[in-house]
């Protein structure tokens, strides 16, 4: 009778569980931790810009990076990221994944050198090298 009891108990919770992270709630709040990581992955990169990438491209006669050179700025974003995350409570790693953070980076390299996007709600947000 108990085993029965158990397995009726554990089907409640996990059903409950599932109706949980169905919940508008919980999508809201996987949206803005996801929001805040890239956010701060977002910092990471521009103030790597800043302080590393700019000087780089200045001083290459062709403005470009090597691959060694990009792939030492990803690690300094990475790096700058984590301590804008640290600062702010936000679990880069966990939320965005290890693995996937160079991809984000190229990701967001990519849509700055499209230039300022549009406004949106009155906001806009230019690319790298520019204020927002």
């Amino acid at each position: 009778m108990e085993a029965g009891f158990f397995k009726v108990l554990v089907s409640a919770i996990g059903a409950l569980w599932g109706v949980f992270k169905s919940s508008d709630w919980w999508a809201e709040r996987k949206r803005r931790k996801f929001s805040a990581a890239i956010e701060v992955l977002e910092l990471g990169v521009e103030r790597t810009y800043q302080s590393y990438v700019r000087h780089l491209k200045d001083k290459n006669q062709d403005g470009k990076l090597s691959e060694e050179e990009r792939k030492h700025a990803r690690r300094k974003a990475i790096a700058t990221a984590k301590e804008f995350a640290r600062t702010r409570g936000v679990r880069l790693a966990r939320t965005l994944g290890r693995d996937a953070l160079n991809e984000y980076i190229e990701a967001i390299v990519r849509k700055a050198k499209l230039g300022p996007i549009p406004p949106k709600n009155g906001v806009s947000s230019v690319g790298l090298g520019g204020s927002v």
